[in-house]
């Protein structure tokens, strides 16, 4: 009886803690849903692929090819590109953390540039070159705080967009957002925003299926940032900037995959004879080859090349009232905004010392100057008076 009556509490005892272990992983098990929105992370994906892009300017099409990889670890994003046949650069690598974002131009050690652009009298001027030049930096890196790939680069943007957007997109379908692409010259410095709807695949790792901004018919120029007009009707009313979706998908390890993508951008056709007609701008076409499944070593973003020219957007200089700062990194490491700030400080001093050294050497020029020109007037006037005395002497 003792026995018995001694395992009863040592069992109710294992039972109640087991019931506490249960309802403990339970909560924890919720929390971390919770805290993860839901959403399972996929493991670190590397995607090789490439893209087409294709403009049309004045009845003329123009078309480059290009070739990517793309390395993706939760909300980092590694992307290279490199344009056929580009002599200039050797390839554009976006970099991300999912709060801020760059891009890499790097530079080929020799290249045979066609013409150098100039401006002279406030034109633009091509000169031709001859022979190999040489890049004085390997990279221009510009630091920013926008996810989204600077204009002018879409095909990157492409990629991004197909496989790297999820930290930008996941949240909502809908919002006044910065434009991912284009708008018009000016708009980027009327800080405007565009009505943009999106949808995201509901399967891992929850790409973007599909984008679409809209313009809101204002007119933007650099000339009249501040009070933009209306475009003509019935463009002043709205219209599709830009529409971007995955059009084939593909599965790998049981995550669902863009396989083929395309952005599309749109400008107002005022030449169609109804006036209600949309014209392409640029259409970009991307396609992956290969999909494979990385370890957290192999999905490490590469450091910045060293001698890389750095425009930090980031932290814009106040002295100067230029939205950038800029540097050379010699090592590829970059600076802390507390740092840029020194740097733009001494570098004001060091102008302002310059400047103090300008005017004492023209103010000693002028000094200098006023007591020469008079000594040299009294000078040959005492020549003259000395020429007319022995010219009186001789007569």
């Amino acid at each position: 009886m003792k026995q018995q009556a001694s395992r009863v509490p040592i069992q109710g005892a294992s039972s109640h803690r087991f019931g506490e272990t249960t309802m403990l992983l339970i909560f924890l098990a919720i929390m971390l849903l919770a805290l993860s929105d839901g959403r399972a992370e996929p493991p670190p994906l590397r995607a090789i692929g490439e893209v087409k892009s294709t403009a049309f300017v004045e009845g003329k099409t123009y078309t480059f090819e290009s070739r990517f990889e793309a390395s993706v670890m939760g909300s980092n994003v590694y992307i290279k590109a490199t344009i056929l046949g580009d002599e200039e650069i050797d390839s554009f690598e976006y970099r991300s953390t999912g709060k801020d974002s760059s891009l890499t131009s790097n530079y080929n050690k020799e290249y045979s540039p066609s013409n150098v652009t100039s401006f002279v009298d406030g034109k633009l001027q091509l000169t031709p070159t001859k022979g190999k030049q040489r890049s004085v930096n390997n990279a221009t890196v510009m630091l920013r705080t926008n996810l989204v790939p600077p204009d002018g680069y879409e095909f990157v943007t492409i990629v991004w967009l197909a496989l790297g957007s999820k930290a930008r997109f996941i949240t909502s379908s809908h919002g006044i957002l910065d434009p991912v692409v284009f708008v018009d010259p000016g708009f980027r410095e009327s800080d405007s925003k565009l009505e943009s709807y999106w949808s995201i695949n509901p399967v891992l790792p929850n790409a973007l299926e599909f984008l679409s901004e809209y313009h809101n018919g204002n007119n933007y120029s650099n000339k009249g940032i501040g009070n933009p007009k209306k475009l003509p009707a019935p463009f002043d009313s709205g219209f599709t900037n830009a529409v971007f979706q995955t059009t084939a998908w593909t599965n790998v390890g049981g995550l669902t995959l863009p396989l083929r993508f395309e952005l599309v951008k749109y400008n107002p056709d005022y030449s169609s004879k109804t006036g209600k007609s949309l014209e392409i701008a640029f259409k970009v076409v991307g396609e992956v080859k290969t999909y494979a499944i990385q370890n957290e070593e192999t999905a490490l973003i590469p450091p910045l090349p060293p001698h890389s020219r750095v425009l930090d957007y980031t932290a814009p200089n106040e002295i100067t009232r230029v939205g950038y700062s800029t540097y050379i990194s010699p090592d590829g490491s970059l600076l802390s905004k507390d740092q840029v700030r020194d740097m733009n400080n001494a570098k004001d001093g060091r102008l302002a010392a310059s400047k103090r050294r300008q005017r004492f050497f023209i103010l000693a020029g002028i000094c200098t100057i006023g007591l020469i020109i008079p000594a040299a007037i009294m000078y040959m006037n005492s020549r003259q008076i000395s020429r007319n005395k022995n010219a009186v002497q001789i007569v």
